[in-house]
C-alpha cells in the first residue's frame, strides 16, 4: 500500500516536473533578471516538515503560481536589477464588510502599538451614492474611530493631502479643496476645519507623487504615465531602474522608503501589477505582494521585522519579511 503511494506521488512529481519544462517562458539573455527565481526557499517542498497530504494541493498551487508572469516584461523593462523572490508573509490588519480600502498611513502617536488612519468607500450605500469613510486604528486591529466622510470624493487621496501637525490629522474631503476636517488624535474626535493656511503652510504631506528618502538625501521620481522610475541622490546623480514605452504593463503609483533608504517599495498597476521592494545595494527587485489587487505600500519596522502595510480591496493588510527574520534567528542561535 505505502509502495503504491510513494509510486503515485512520484508519478505526479514527475508529471509536473515535465509540464513545467515545457511550459517555461523564454527569456531575453540580456541581465537574465528570472535566473535564481525558482530556487529561492518558499518555492520549494520541504519533505521533513510538510504533510504529505498536503503535496497534492502543493502541485495545484504551483502550477496556477504567476511567478513567471510576462518574463520579457522583466528583462526588456529594469535597468541593471535582477529579479529574486524572498519570503514574504501577509497578514490581516483590518476589513470592512463591503466597503474598499484605497489609502492607509502610519501616524504618531502615545501609543505603545503603532496607530495608522485609512480611508474607504462604498458603493451604493445611500440611494446608489458611495460613501467615504475615516479609521483610526491600531496595528493589532482595534479601531479607535470610524467616521463618515460627508461630500468626500476620491481627490481625497491628493497629492498635497493628510498632514500631522501638533497631534491633529488635517485634510480636505474632495476636489474643490473647500471642506476640511481635523482629527484630533488623542481625544479621538473629528472637526470642521475652516483655515486651508494651516494645510497649505508645511512641508509634513505624508502622501506625494516625487518621493523622498526620510533624510531627502534620496528620492524616488516617477515619470511618464507611471512608465518610468528614476532614483537620485543629493549629489544630483540619478539611477534609471524602470523604463519602458507604454503599453500598460508598467505604471507605478505609490512609494515607501525603508528607514535605512537602501529599499523602497512601490505599487503598480497594468499587467505587472504588485507590490514591489527595490534594493538599491543588491540590485535586486522583488514582488513582495502578488496580489494584482493590492495597492499604497506603507514601510514599518514592526518588531524589528521589515514590513509593509497595504490596502487590498475591503481590506488592510501587513506583510513581512520572514525569510529574513528567520536568517537572522538562525545567526542569533
Amino acid at each position: 500500500m505505502r509502495n503504491n503511494l510513494w509510486a503515485q506521488l512520484f508519478s505526479v512529481i514527475a508529471s509536473f516536473l515535465t509540464l513545467a519544462c515545457n511550459n517555461e517562458p523564454e527569456i531575453s539573455d540580456n541581465n537574465n533578471p528570472i535566473a535564481d527565481h525558482n530556487t529561492n526557499k518558499n518555492q520549494e517542498w520541504d519533505w521533513n516538515d510538510e504533510p504529505i497530504d498536503g503535496l497534492q494541493e502543493w502541485i495545484a498551487d504551483r502550477q496556477n503560481d504567476d511567478n513567471w508572469e510576462q518574463p520579457q516584461i522583466y528583462s526588456s523593462s529594469l535597468r541593471n536589477l535582477q529579479l529574486v523572490q524572498n519570503y514574504w508573509q501577509a497578514s490581516f490588519v483590518l476589513c470592512g464588510n463591503e466597503e474598499t480600502f484605497f489609502l492607509v498611513k502610519l501616524i504618531e502617536s502615545d501609543d505603545t502599538i503603532q496607530n495608522l488612519i485609512a480611508i474607504s468607500s462604498l458603493e451604493g450605500a445611500r440611494n446608489g451614492s458611495r460613501e467615504f469613510y475615516f479609521y483610526h486604528f491600531n496595528l493589532d486591529g482595534d479601531i479607535y474611530s470610524k467616521e463618515l466622510l460627508r461630500k468626500a470624493d476620491y481627490h481625497i487621496q491628493g497629492s498635497d493631502n493628510f498632514t500631522q501637525m501638533d497631534g491633529d490629522i488635517l485634510f480636505y474631503l474632495n476636489k474643490s479643496q473647500k471642506d476640511f476636517r481635523s482629527y484630533e488624535i488623542a481625544s479621538r474626535t473629528m472637526n470642521i476645519k475652516v483655515n486651508r493656511q494651516e494645510l497649505s503652510s508645511n512641508d509634513n504631506s505624508l502622501w506625494g507623487r516625487d518621493f523622498p528618502s526620510p533624510s531627502k538625501n534620496k528620492e524616488v521620481k516617477i515619470l511618464g504615465n507611471g512608465t518610468t522610475l528614476i532614483c537620485t541622490n543629493d549629489l544630483g546623480e540619478f539611477d534609471t531602474l524602470i523604463t519602458q514605452e507604454y503599453t500598460g504593463n508598467w505604471s507605478i503609483g505609490t512609494v515607501a522608503w525603508s528607514t535605512d533608504e537602501n529599499k523602497f517599495y512601490f505599487d503598480n498597476s497594468g499587467g505587472v501589477a504588485c507590490i514591489w521592494e527595490i534594493d538599491l545595494v543588491a540590485r535586486t527587485i522583488d514582488k513582495i505582494v502578488a496580489e494584482h489587487e493590492a495597492s499604497n505600500p506603507i514601510y514599518l519596522l514592526n518588531n524589528g521585522i521589515a514590513s509593509v502595510i497595504y490596502c487590498e480591496n475591503n481590506c488592510i493588510k501587513l506583510t513581512q519579511d520572514v525569510g529574513r527574520k528567520m536568517y537572522y534567528e538562525l545567526i542569533d542561535i
